[in-house]
């Protein structure tokens, strides 16, 4: 089957290729990265990922990074995925993944196996073919250059018999996850845009479908308002027709937009009842009943749009070129524009430039316009655009009420507002972006701290309401907290006079390390590698381990620029990110650090290692190629401990991919601490690979404490279980405590691992002797409390045998920390 459609699809390249002219002598271009050109071609920013093997398509402004059919991606066990995309002037790309699912589940991804080019005077194309099922997509990616902006991409969807099950929904998504913040826009019909009002999809799975899709064409995406090089995408579907005996009809199409993925969804016929703007009860009961008929093609035209600024206005002005106008100014820096149609439906979103004068294009007619400031302020008015324009003139909020903050020494500050004023919140991007569930409708996560490193380029001052605040000044669970109460009124500046922390508990022989952090490199978010470094500054932790999602980044030369190597280092290396259920792992890997690694230089993902569609094992020996002296981690390797004795009768559907001994990968049941591993239950763990003797369970450590996850004691119970059980069989696993800090809202470096080292000086860190001490369970994890027990002798990490032995040591904590009971087990 599969060479018939590689058949046709060379046919269709011979044709595309007879169409263009020879070679492209302006800026279009089309080229495999090869070493001779890596180097020129390879595109740079905080989610770029393309390397050596991939293909570059550019008009010499855009360029776009689709990646080699042998390089997995992120919702498919193959490549051919547009991965990278920016501005080819500059490091800015922020994009991640797209990619095709049938019936809006990654069990059923359209894997691609060809990918083609072809090239002409003023256009260029990328082509790829992919297969799922009898069902198959043919994708042309094109650059052109009367169009720098914009990369289209148009796909055409067959099934090629009747003997296989085809598909109801057609879904293209982009992965998106907690990284940039979508807007929706419905550009044909600007009533039905539903902005930054977003509704969750992919939790809840198909079922929420009729809830969460939306009659739009267009997903604008916004990258982090701190960003160096600011970039904005726009997402539109230009059309979805149907192909019947060489006649062309529309078909319904929907948008899907959450803070997880963003995504469109194509139905493949119209409904008979229904007029295709709503997805109801009546439509989700038709759309059960549709599929592609095999003498049926599905024609789909989308563009990319992208836009040099991190707000909505850079793609709308786009779209909207020819309407007027709307200018103005603000008085200070960080406001924020919002334009809302009459009608209540949002239109566009303003950065303001850096002296403060905005325009944006928009349609004729009333509007309001909301500024929103730092410090929880916000100004409304309305304003009518007319054919000539509309100029608001000058947005003054008057005097902010601010806190200068003190300056030359690492710290984390906390803001608790109190008789009665609410916390505030920094570094809010204003978008104002909230998420509908089945438990209603959520704003984003608040940020009341502000991360000092002790050095220049720390904030000297936040906006606040005007209230009453205390303030916590913290660096970490061996110093002092202090604090501090303060009155600030509005329009009123105010000098923060608190406490440094000084050092409470001294850890001599260990140095505190976080073995589990994320920055702006992984795919799920976009905290500013800047900004992480100066958190884990503030936060004490000497060593942070670089374990970014699916690529590998050393912060080394980072930490250096920013003038903190006396006061941290770095480990680097990578968390592999299991998502597909395949015929080989059909329930994933779950996620594992490794670490030391090398960054490769030019490859896919830095080097980071393929993890899909093979066992826990085979990626054990493959981080061992790159480094014998690795370290591996199993993270947070259970959700609870309902899974952890007598299961229930529907234990599959608790199982969470994510947590590995839920599921152990290929076996499809919880590992079961009550029973040897050699037993019928736990099996598949131990079972050795035939060439390299590895087992799933080769793990060095297991992390026991992982702060990302919401408080769950149970969590915790269940992990203990696990490693118990492992160490009674022999299994010499060590336990770890770790942040899983993902970005502003997330602590970092609490709870930490302390990692034993004769000599504990950040400069004599040698990276080998910390690997080796980890391997040789010469660490603990904690939330604050520090440890120094012994065994009649024998030191924590070590073996001790004999019928009996005298435990002996001691608890040191900082007055604020309440230790008072140990267990021990």
């Amino acid at each position: 089957m599969k060479q018939r459609y590689l058949k046709a699809l060379t046919l269709g390249l011979a044709a595309s290729l007879s169409a263009f002219c020879a070679a492209a002598q302006a800026q279009v271009q089309v080229q495999q990265i090869t070493p001779d050109n890596a180097a020129e071609l390879i595109q740079g920013g905080p989610d770029a990922v393309g390397g050596i093997g991939d293909w570059l398509l550019s008009n010499g402004t855009i360029c776009a990074v689709i990646t080699n059919i042998d390089h997995e991606s992120d919702l498919s066990i193959n490549g051919g995925t547009l991965n990278d995309l920016g501005f080819c002037d500059r490091d800015d790309d922020q994009f991640v993944t797209t990619q095709d699912l049938l019936n809006g589940t990654l069990r059923t991804p359209v894997n691609i196996i060809r990918v083609d080019s072809a090239i002409g005077t003023d256009a260029a194309s990328i082509l790829t073919f992919g297969v799922q099922g009898n069902v198959s997509v043919e994708t042309r990616y094109t650059v052109r250059d009367d169009t720098p902006n914009k990369l289209f991409v148009s796909k055409t969807i067959r099934r090629h018999n009747d003997d296989a099950d085809g598909f109801s929904v057609f879904t293209p998504v982009m992965l998106n996850y907690h990284s940039m913040e979508p807007f929706v826009l419905a550009s044909q019909d600007l009533a039905k845009s539903t902005g930054f009002a977003l509704e969750e999809f992919v939790t809840r799975g198909p079922s929420a479908f009729g809830d969460a899709a939306r009659p739009a064409d267009t997903i604008i995406t916004l990258g982090p308002t701190d960003s160096l090089v600011p970039i904005s995408y726009g997402w539109r579907v230009l059309s979805a027709t149907k192909l019947v005996d060489g006649e062309r009809t529309p078909l319904p199409s929907f948008v899907l937009a959450d803070t997880s993925s963003i995504a469109f969804l194509h139905l493949p016929d119209d409904f008979l009842i229904g007029d295709g703007q709503d997805l109801g009860l009546v439509q989700l009961l038709q759309v059960a009943g549709m599929e592609l008929d095999v003498d049926t093609e599905i024609l789909l035209e989308e563009e990319f749009i992208l836009g040099r600024g991190g707000d909505v206005a850079s793609i709308t002005d786009q779209l909207f070129a020819s309407a007027p106008m709307i200018t103005g100014t603000v008085k200070e820096a960080g406001v924020v524009m919002h334009l809302i149609r009459e009608d209540g439906a949002p239109f566009t979103h303003i950065h303001p430039d850096a002296d403060g004068v905005f325009s944006a294009h928009a349609p004729v007619g009333p509007y309001t316009l909301t500024a929103r400031a730092p410090g929880n302020r916000q100004m409304t008015q309305t304003v009518t655009v007319s054919e000539k324009g509309a100029d608001v003139g000058l947005i003054d909020f008057g005097t902010p009420t601010r806190v200068f903050l003190p300056h030359g020494e690492p710290m984390r500050l906390v803001f608790k507002g109190r008789e009665g004023t609410l916390d505030p919140g920094f570094d809010d991007p204003l978008t104002g972006l909230t998420v509908t569930d089945d438990d209603g409708t959520h704003a984003q996560p608040n940020n009341p701290s502000v991360y000092l490193a002790g050095i220049d380029s720390d904030r000297s001052y936040v906006d606040v309401p005007a209230g009453s605040y205390r303030v916590y000044a913290t660096r970490g669970p061996e110093y002092s907290l202090e604090s501090t109460d303060i009155m600030v009124a509005t329009g009123e500046s105010v000098l923060l006079d608190i406490a440094v922390p000084h050092r409470a508990v001294e850890t001599p022989g260990y140095i505190a390390a976080d073995l589990h952090v994320h920055s702006g490199p992984s795919l799920d978010n976009a905290f500013s590698t800047v900004e992480r470094v100066r958190s884990f500054a503030a936060e004490h932790a000497e060593i942070m381990v670089a374990t970014e999602h699916e690529t590998i980044f050393d912060f080394t030369s980072l930490i250096a620029e920013m003038g903190l190597s006396e006061h941290m280092g770095t480990v680097t290396g990578t968390e592999m990110t299991s998502t597909l259920s395949t015929s080989r792992v059909p329930y994933t890997n779950g996620h594992a650090n490794f670490f030391p690694l090398t960054p490769e230089l030019h490859a896919y993902r830095n080097g980071a290692m393929k993890n899909e569609h093979r066992r826990a094992r085979e990626l054990l020996h493959d981080a061992l190629r790159k480094n014998p002296s690795v370290v591996s981690q199993l993270n947070h390797g259970r959700e609870s401990t309902h899974l952890s004795g007598v299961l229930p009768d529907d234990y599959a559907e608790l199982i969470s991919g994510e947590s590995y001994l839920d599921h152990m990968g290929v076996a499809g049941r919880p590992y079961d601490p009550s029973h040897a591993l050699t037993s019928a239950a736990n099996a598949s763990l131990n079972e050795a690979d035939p060439v390299t003797g590895l087992r799933d369970i080769d793990f060095d450590a297991m992390e026991l404490m992982n702060g990302k996850q919401s408080y769950a004691p149970t969590r915790v119970t269940a992990l203990r279980l696990d490693w118990f059980s492992l160490l009674k069989q022999g299994e010499h696993i060590t336990g770890t405590a770790n942040s899983d800090s993902h970005g502003k809202t997330q602590q970092v470096a609490l709870p930490r691992t302390m990692v034993a080292m004769a000599d504990d000086r950040l400069s004599a860190f040698d990276e080998s002797v910390f690997g080796r001490a980890l391997q040789a369970g010469k660490a603990y994890g904690t939330t604050g409390p520090q440890l120094d027990f012994s065994l009649s002798g024998t030191g924590m990490g070590g073996t001790y045998q004999g019928p009996l032995a005298t435990l002996s040591g001691h608890v040191r904590t900082p007055d604020w920390i309440d230790a008072r009971l140990l267990k021990v087990q």
